[in-house]
């Protein structure tokens, strides 16, 4: 007993056994380190790879062309002139939703039709798209929604400008509040989205345009008195650098960006079909099976079947 005291508080072997637990616990960290590098420098080859691809650029160019329309068409669609009685909310909200299903039917094979950096988001967090295309594509999305506020500016009488398509918070709504009403509406077009394309679904929802279009316009209905209905940043954005008008304007990209993170993770997380079949499967399907169809081992006269109907359709 006096020895093993000795020993266990000798202060050379406290030293040792210090040094042990040190460089076990550097070895540890290199390790990650190097493995935490190697998926970095893959993920930027992979990211690197993608923009070397002409349909990339070819992509980018497509989700310009189709952001500058969408702003272009939303803001005409809300001009009036002055002196004429007012257009009213169905116009405008029955406009957007066919807008949507139209260049979703002419880009969706292109680009995917994003014009949303919401919706490029969204695909970027489930990993449809990269994030380089992610970012590339909300540059483009941004760079179009001014070209198509400055078109429309220049081809429309100055005397229907009046509020010039800016969108903002309706009377009485403060700036939180319209943040969390595009929050909403954006989470609903984003879960909408992804169960509408997900691709292990067996039933059919018919013309997923359509089906996107329809989620466009039920959102306006639901929010044009509030916010305008935006959804998308690049729709609030493009108008403001034209009038230079930024009234509540951060609303307008935080609150559809967090509705797209939230609608996304959960979608992907939790309902996906890759999610959803698997539990089913667990919760249903094997307990069934254990109780319809027990599983056994085959017997003796099976197994020389089984062989014989092999060797039939071998030869």
């Amino acid at each position: 007993m006096d020895n093993y005291q000795a020993t266990s508080t000798d202060p050379e072997s406290s030293e040792n056994l210090r040094q042990d637990k040190q460089s076990h616990f550097q070895t540890a960290v290199n390790k990650h380190t190097n493995h935490l590098a190697e998926n970095c420098k893959r993920f930027l080859m992979e990211e690197i790879e993608d923009i070397k691809q002409p349909v990339f650029w070819r992509a980018v160019i497509a989700e310009f062309l189709g952001t500058a329309f969408l702003v272009c068409f939303a803001v005409g669609a809300n001009m009036n002139d002055e002196n004429a009685p007012p257009n009213g909310l169905l116009f405008p909200c029955i406009e957007s939703g066919i807008f949507i299903t139209i260049i979703i039917g002419t880009l969706g094979h292109i680009s995917g039709g994003h014009v949303n950096p919401a919706v490029s988001l969204g695909f970027a967090i489930v990993g449809d798209i990269s994030w380089i295309r992610c970012i590339f594509y909300t540059l483009a999305q941004m760079l179009g929604a001014v070209v198509g506020a400055a078109v429309i500016r220049t081809v429309a009488p100055s005397t229907m400008y009046q509020t010039f398509g800016v969108v903002g918070p309706g009377p009485g709504v403060s700036d939180v509040h319209a943040m969390i009403m595009e929050l909403l509406i954006t989470f609903l077009l984003l879960f909408g989205i992804l169960a509408a394309v997900d691709k292990g679904r067996k039933d059919s929802i018919g013309s997923v345009p359509l089906h996107i279009g329809l989620i466009v316009s039920l959102n306006m209905f639901a929010a044009i008195n509030i916010t305008g209905g935006a959804m998308n940043p690049c729709r609030a954005f493009g108008p403001a650098v034209i009038t230079g008008v930024w009234t509540a304007h951060w609303a307008y990209w935080i609150g559809p960006l967090t509705g797209s993170i939230i609608g996304s993770v959960l979608y992907d997380k939790v309902f996906s079909t890759r999610k959803t079949d698997s539990l089913s499967y667990r919760c249903c399907l094997r307990k069934r099976d254990k109780n319809d169809a027990p599983s056994r081992s085959p017997s003796a006269e099976e197994i020389p079947m089984k062989n014989e109907i092999t060797d039939v359709d071998a030869a």
